[in-house]
């Protein structure tokens, strides 16, 4: 109902600037508004049908203007009649009329969200709360392994979450309309650690409540820990995130699912997320494979420069979350800008890393970020300076935002005043290219 409703407001205005000029003559000639609708169909196939370019020409035909008429109300269509006619239209006019993308409009059109329909797809979510911006925050690395630091002291603080976060740190992650986090251990009371591994990780499957609880909407598997107890324990922790509806990215029963993308739409715009590891130097942690279990790896990026050119074609912001860089170290390992670069080239909109567990700096390429590694967030009992980073998604496009956090005696807090500002001129001195505002917003410096 929201949506149509959304649909309405904007196709009102346009509207008005229809029956105001171009659409006067359409009027006169035809009063009826079911008469004046068909017409306008018509009009748009035969009249302007070169206008359309991308998923528009391939999908504007008498079936989905019919579809957009229901599910928008006529409005709709004598809108988008005006922008064509009046020398307005643009990709984003099937937004200002419906309130969705052509890409997300397409997703409903063919039934991409209905179960019942043979073109369901599992790996799309409908997301937020249509307030008119989305709001998307990532952190770094997290741990809730019982065999280390941070899930002891949860439990023996006796305070549930706020033992090991500030109250405004669970906010900031809870209302996010998508929160995506590194889950860097594996569920399960099964397997054995992997031989030569120092350090293996593995948590009780119930400790996924702590996720659900923060309000985490998606993880990435796509590290050197997750598979630290073997195949079995690998598949007890899809299948413990499975239950917990929380979906996963960068990791699979085979490559086919490592590879395979989550869409979430918010705002009415189609959001893609996918993972990738390039972060051992004994590669441990085995690859997926056509028959195995395993994560994605991108030492060779080839692989993960094809998923991201399939993310491309199906959203409206593509997201590349990536596991790489030296570890115990600020500076930027060699190699990694022209990955970054390629996977830019690939159609990423931003590129996220992680591993590194301290903060390392932010540039652009070609107009687009690449955050090298946030850090630990919640990871072991270090104080190290940290940080969310905020993603906002409006009509303005993709705006964003480092958010200072430090963690400390297993413990991470949101700092504010000098602390804050501290924080960010570290991550300023860290950085190139990059512009900061006193609350953190950034973008590239021209």
């Amino acid at each position: 109902m929201l949506k149509k409703v959304l649909g309405l407001f904007c196709a009102v205005c346009l509207l008005f600037t229809f029956c105001s000029c171009g659409g006067k003559e359409m009027q006169k000639e035809y009063v009826d508004d079911a008469e004046l609708s068909r017409v306008a169909r018509q009009e748009i196939i035969s009249v302007f049908g070169n206008s359309f370019s991308g998923r528009a020409a391939e999908l504007v035909s008498e079936d989905f203007l019919l579809f957009i008429e229901k599910e928008f109300r006529a409005d709709s269509i004598l809108a988008l009649h005006s922008a064509l006619k009046g020398g307005t239209y643009s990709e984003e006019t099937w937004y200002d009329v419906t309130g969705n993308t052509i890409r997300v409009l397409e997703c409903y059109y063919k039934g991409e969200l209905d179960p019942d329909s043979p073109n369901y797809r599992d790996n799309i979510k409908v997301q937020g709360d249509n307030d008119g911006k989305a709001v998307i925050r990532v952190t770094g690395d997290m741990s809730l392994a019982d065999n280390w630091e941070i899930m002891p002291k949860l439990k023996s603080r006796g305070k549930g979450l706020f033992g090991v976060m500030s109250e405004d740190t669970v906010k900031a992650l809870q209302t996010a309309d998508i929160t995506l986090v590194n889950n860097e251990f594996t569920y399960s009371k099964r397997g054995e650690p992997l031989a030569n591994k120092y350090y293996t990780f593995r948590a009780d499957p119930q400790n996924v409540s702590v996720f659900n609880e923060l309000g985490v909407d998606i993880v990435s598997l796509a590290n050197n820990h997750a598979y630290d107890y073997g195949p079995d324990a690998f598949s007890d922790t899809m299948d413990t995130l499975k239950s917990a509806a929380i979906p996963y990215i960068g990791g699979g029963a085979d490559l086919n699912e490592a590879k395979k993308p989550f869409y979430f739409i918010v705002e009415g715009r189609m959001v893609g997320f996918s993972a990738a590891t390039k972060a051992e130097k004994y590669r441990l942690t085995p690859e997926a494979t056509d028959t195995t279990s395993g994560v994605l790896r991108t030492y060779d990026p080839s692989k993960y420069i094809e998923v991201l050119e399939s993310v491309e074609k199906e959203c409206d912001y593509n997201i590349a979350y990536v596991h790489w860089g030296k570890e115990g170290s600020h500076e930027i390992e060699d190699g990694l800008r022209e990955m970054g670069a390629q996977f830019i080239d690939a159609g990423a909109d931003i590129v996220i890393g992680a591993h590194a567990h301290l903060l390392q700096g932010i540039e652009y390429y070609n107009g687009k970020p690449i955050v090298f590694n946030l850090g630990n967030f919640l990871f072991n009992a270090k104080t190290m300076d940290s940080g969310i980073l905020e993603l906002t998604v409006d009509k303005n496009g993709l705006g964003c935002r480092f958010i200072p956090c430090v963690q400390s005696d297993c413990f991470v807090k949101i700092v504010e005043g000098d602390e804050a500002a501290r924080v960010l001129q570290f991550m300023n001195s860290l950085s190139s290219g990059v512009k900061f505002s006193d609350d953190g917003s950034f973008c590239e410096e021209r």
